[in-house]
């Protein structure tokens, strides 16, 4: 005797089969031969929490069965098809009872039953007159708290042995984050890197794109479309799987509407660490206008007109405009160290009326740090009268800049490790010696509000930091403000020392960012 098995997904009413990674549509309407064609076969198993890798539809055109299959490389999960309680259909020709046999996640008696239950009790004794009820939890007093709470210890020991370390175990409950600050979008968008760092049988992990922390958007297949986002939970229910975002392309990205651009990011996890959710850094990529010129203040006049070459190259930027007295159509290229950098491929842009604007934002990536760089801006009119601008400049990053006294640099403008602040070994119980940074800005404008912090979450256990604007007298504190304004190119200093408990458990080595952000003056 044999027993088949399908599921049903009450909520759309479809049917389904599995077998190992792959996922079987069944039509709307089966019957006993269907179900013992593609059911699972008893005493078969399978592991539902790992990403399936393959979907296959099933039709029935009145004489035969037909198929057809897609393949998912980077998978899905079973449970976004089927629900997380669908019905289990059985075909048998088995008189006796069937059992269907399932391992699940860890759960507690909470899960089925909420925060209280009534208790029946039925007895033929006649002797017993009342019902006693022996309840075995697994239970603490924090249970019964509400809200926060201070926990005060009393001991006779003395100050110098009295040493208690106290440690919680909890899961955070799920939270809608976001960036606070907007990167500017110079052209066109390319790419948005979010590096997925989840540990998890299913991607709960939900992304949303905004221009300002107000207004959230998805992509729907087509267009950038607005979601109504006002809780966690519709966070969840709106945003688009890494999955998703990590598919999309250029040309999809481009059709972003905006000249600035964020993500927000829904978090969750489970008290069984099943699911972790995490991520590790968000990058965007192709910023600056590809196909398209911008220019600011400059006069450069050809033909059978005085030459004038006025660009400004300021931080990373070169900007001017490029025009003729003549008005007739000009066109320019761009070399960085001789080699072609605008367009890429050596060749003029296209001609077109002047006077014309240029704008270009030069990558840390395409020029050499600390030492000589040369840029050329060659331009020519429609009868080919040529003359160029150039400039040398000593390469540098750009933003507010970590450095040491040696003027060293510890990363990079998107945060790369270029060398790290070493602390050296560190004993249990030892406060380190102050290590003095440097904050040099190299925005190419001012700035004001410069806060300094640290992100706790890398630190130790047992380990604390503690930063100070002076060394002597060292005044610790986790947060540092500096309200006056700061020019472009002009630079603060400030201190940094480490703090560790005499009874913190021993790591081999640790590492932990500074995190340093402004507003423009």
């Amino acid at each position: 005797m044999t027993s088949f098995l399908i599921f049903r997904n009450d909520k759309t009413g479809n049917h389904f089969s599995v077998s190992e990674g792959v996922l079987t549509h069944l039509p709307a309407t089966v019957d006993a031969a269907m179900i013992q064609k593609y059911g699972l076969p008893q005493g078969n198993e399978v592991q539902l929490d790992v990403p399936f890798t393959k979907h296959v539809y099933v039709t029935y055109d009145g004489s035969q069965y037909l198929e057809t299959s897609e393949d998912f490389l980077e998978g899905f999960s079973v449970y976004d098809y089927i629900s997380e309680t669908p019905t289990v259909l059985v075909d048998t020709d088995s008189t006796e009872d069937v059992i269907v046999s399932t391992v699940t996640d860890p759960f507690t008696i909470y899960d089925e039953f909420g925060d209280s239950v009534e208790v029946l009790y039925y007895t033929d004794d006649e002797t017993v007159t009342e019902a006693n009820l022996i309840v075995t939890a697994n239970w603490s007093p924090l249970d019964e708290l509400e809200g926060d709470f201070e926990i005060v210890t009393w001991t006779d020991e003395s100050p110098e042995t009295a040493k208690r370390v106290l440690e919680i175990t909890a899961v955070p409950k799920p939270q809608f984050i976001y960036l606070l600050n907007s990167v500017g979008v110079f052209g066109e968008l390319g790419k948005v890197l979010i590096a997925n760092t989840s540990i998890a049988y299913r991607d709960e992990l939900r992304i949303l794109f905004t221009p300002n922390q107000t207004d959230w958007y998805r992509w729907d297949g087509a267009t950038f479309i607005k979601v109504n986002i006002t809780s966690a939970a519709d966070a969840k229910t709106y945003g688009m799987k890494h999955a998703e975002v990590a598919a999309m392309t250029e040309k999809q990205l481009t059709l972003w509407p905006f000249d600035k651009i964020s993500v927000g990011l829904y978090l969750e996890d489970n008290v069984q660490d099943t699911i972790i959710t995490s991520v590790n850094s968000i990058a965007y990529e192709d910023l600056i206008a590809k196909h398209s010129s911008s220019l600011n203040e400059a006069n450069l006049y050809i033909l059978n007109t005085t030459a004038v070459i006025d660009l400004e190259f300021v931080g990373s930027t070169v900007f001017g405009v490029l025009n003729d007295a003549d008005l007739s159509r000009v066109q320019y290229r761009v070399v960085l160290n001789d080699e072609p950098y605008f367009p890429q491929n050596g060749k003029y842009t296209e001609l077109a009326p002047a006077p014309m604007n240029i704008q270009l934002e030069l990558r840390s990536s395409d020029i050499k740090i600390n030492d000589w760089n040369t840029i050329k801006v060659e331009f020519r009119d429609s009868f080919g009268t040529v003359d160029y601008w150039a400039k040398s400049f000593v390469g540098t990053y750009n933003g507010l800049m970590f450095k040491d006294l040696e003027g060293e640099f510890y990363s990079d403008e998107i945060g790369q490790v270029l060398k790290y602040l070493d602390f050296g070994v560190i004993y249990a119980g030892q406060t380190t010696i102050e290590h003095e940074i440097i904050l040099r800005n190299q925005y190419g404008y001012a700035v004001k509000d410069v806060q300094i912090s640290v992100n706790q979450s890398q630190m130790l256990p047992g380990m604390q930091y503690e930063l100070s604007k002076t060394s002597a007298p060292f005044v610790p504190t986790e947060e540092l403000l500096f309200e006056e304004t700061l020019d472009d190119q002009n630079q603060l200093s400030f201190f940094i020392r480490l703090k560790t408990d005499l009874a913190m458990t021993p790591e081999t080595n640790g590492q932990f960012k500074i995190v340093a952000k402004a507003n423009k003056a």
